[in-house]
């Protein structure tokens, strides 16, 4: 066995040098006998139990694209796959291979588009590039759906044509799947959005606006959090949201410091999303996102309130930020802010504000700095609903 592992790992790192010069790779079993296979029909090498094939040349294909659908940034398309026609139904064309590829998000129909590369299947559904493992599975002929334990899909383009192969494994390691496609794609434009995404670009001119600081000192981030609330929205006299207008929510990471440093807010910020093992640090901005377990907006975003007639009857747009950059600069008796920002649907918002230092408040727990008060911020009472506090 020490024998076949030691080859394994010496063709894994040289099979690309070997497959150029049309050479071979030789497996030596126990019993003495040599396996030979030339290295350019190589795809890849791994261990592992002996499984039931399940090999199909898909004929027909039916992709959706379903729009940032988890609120998360990403375009999502699910292409199904069958050596059956979906013309009538897809009871018709069981067994059926599912793909939910994680992409740039499409800004219009005629934009849809698979991009060529190689997918790895993900269970992170905020991640450009990779195939999401809850939406990709088979689905057998009597109707039951298998979820992937690993796969890989390679997708090439030709022309308007796909290629598409699939090569994993269903949960239980007993089930290989090999899936290919050649063909045209037949996209259906469905784009589902847990929000209203924000329909035109927004120069933000706030009349008011709060920051917040506190402290980040944990195994994901060492650093100081300040949250700003920058609004121009009409309040009632019990200081709740009354009227049409924009809200700006942002979030600064900056040196850790207790008790509240202001200084430490001067600079330039990039972009960090909030998603699954995202690195953040001083000097980041976080981007935004709608949680879609909490059913409520996180990071950095836009609300925009219009058509508004009562506290639970108004409607509203979100501008979820996906990218750009922030500078701030404190100097003076206040903090400038200035933006230049793109959401996930592309539409851009631009700031520049001066809040007061005394609209600041230090939440750090720094028993050594005298707290700063600011304005207390409330929302709509629709809104508050969704909201839980822990």
């Amino acid at each position: 066995m020490k024998k076949i592992v030691l080859v394994a790992l010496c063709l894994i790192s040289t099979i690309g040098a070997m497959a150029q010069k049309s050479k071979s790779v030789f497996i030596q079993k126990k019993d003495g006998k040599t396996i030979e296979i030339p290295a350019n029909e190589v795809d890849s090498i791994y261990f592992g139990n002996s499984a039931r094939l399940i090999q199909t040349d898909a004929k027909f294909s039916e992709a959706t694209y379903h729009g940032n659908a988890f609120g998360t940034g990403v375009g999502v398309y699910t292409v199904m796959m069958s050596d059956k026609t979906f013309a009538t139904g897809e009871l018709d064309a069981l067994p059926i291979l599912q793909i939910a590829f994680a992409t740039d998000i499409a800004p219009s129909a005629s934009a849809m588009d698979i991009p060529a590369g190689t997918y790895n299947l993900s269970k992170n559904s905020s991640e450009k590039g990779v195939a999401v493992q809850r939406f990709t599975y088979y689905i057998d002929e009597n109707g039951v759906r298998i979820a992937f334990k690993r796969a890989t899909v390679n997708v090439e383009k030709k022309g308007t044509d796909y290629a598409i192969r699939l090569s994993g494994y269903l949960v239980g390691d007993t089930v290989r799947v090999e899936y290919t496609f050649n063909g045209a794609i037949n996209f259906n434009y469905s784009p589902q959005l847990p929000y209203e995404p924000l329909s035109s670009d927004v120069t933000m001119v706030p009349t008011q606006g709060v920051g917040v600081y506190t402290t980040l000192d944990n195994d994901v981030a060492k650093a100081g959090n300040y949250t700003f609330t920058l609004f121009n929205t009409p309040f009632n006299s019990e200081g709740v949201v009354d009227g049409d207008g924009e809200i700006l929510n942002i979030e600064l990471l900056t040196n850790l410091s207790k008790p509240m440093n202001l200084d430490d807010l001067t600079g330039e910020y990039e972009i960090v999303m909030p998603v699954a093992g995202a690195t953040y640090k001083p000097g980041h901005f976080i981007g935004g996102l709608y949680n879609t377990d909490y059913a409520v907006p996180m990071g950095t975003y836009l609300n925009y309130i219009y058509d508004f007639e009562s506290q639970e009857t108004y409607s509203e747009q979100y501008g979820f930020i996906a990218s750009g950059t922030i500078k701030a600069k404190h100097e003076n008796g206040v903090v400038n802010l200035q933006a230049n920002l793109l959401t996930a649907e592309g539409k851009r918002i631009t700031l520049n504000y001066d809040v007061p230092e005394a609209s600041f408040m230090d939440n750090s727990g720094s028993e050594s700095g005298a707290p700063q008060k600011a304005k207390k911020l409330f929302f709509a009472k629709k809104n508050l609903k969704k909201v839980s506090v822990k």
